[in-house]
């Protein structure tokens, strides 16, 4: 058993276990395996196309708000790894 799984996103999480015998069918399942990554992405790319443009525009706010919030969560972690008193306010 070969557990596949894809990247990012709308196959994130999901796997897909093709069974094969590990000498005799191991390219099958290679060609398996690229056969159900390549899959998700065109329905990826389906899914990008149909999506109205206020929920792009919601996509990219969200992917813009992330690397702020890793940052502040990391400067949080920095202080209180350092032993300094963090006020909320």
């Amino acid at each position: 058993m070969v557990p596949v799984t894809s990247g990012s996103g709308l196959g994130v999480g999901l796997r897909c276990v093709v069974a094969c015998s590990p000498s005799s069918l191991r390219g099958a399942c290679v060609v398996w395996s690229f056969v159900y990554l390549a899959l998700g992405r065109v329905l990826e790319l389906i899914m990008l196309c149909c999506q109205s443009a206020e929920a792009k525009e919601i996509e990219i706010l969200v992917l813009r708000h992330e690397p702020l919030a890793d940052a502040a969560a990391d400067a949080v972690r920095r202080w209180a790894d350092a032993g300094a008193d963090i006020v909320v306010l």
